[in-house]
């Protein structure tokens, strides 16, 4: 998985991920492994976008990583949405009940 820096758009931090979002390479939550000088930006966009159009292959440990990723955003008053969201990882969230967090 290849993560690119977030960059700005009007108020919003984009985020592209590209590869494969699975247990073998998702080791550290996005939150915690991001610099102060991000945090404290995507704080005061409030928005991130996460572009999921680059994503090769996603199982349920990728679902999780989101999911952890909306809900550390949340807790720091940043809104997440979703785009480009791959059908068999929108299925996957169906199944899984979570498919209200990856909004297109």
């Amino acid at each position: 998985m290849t993560l690119s820096l977030p960059s700005t758009n009007n108020d919003t931090a984009c985020l592209l991920i590209s590869g494969e979002l699975d247990q073998t390479v998702l080791v550290h939550d996005y939150w915690s492994t991001l610099a102060d000088k991000d945090k404290q930006e995507l704080v005061g966009e409030g928005n991130l976008k996460i572009d999921l159009a680059q994503v090769a292959r996603a199982d349920t440990a990728g679902l999780a990583w989101l999911i952890n990723v909306v809900k550390d955003a949340k807790v720091n008053k940043v809104n997440v949405s979703f785009a480009n969201v791959p059908d068999k990882l929108l299925n996957l969230a169906q199944l899984s009940g979570a498919n209200t967090i990856l909004t297109r």
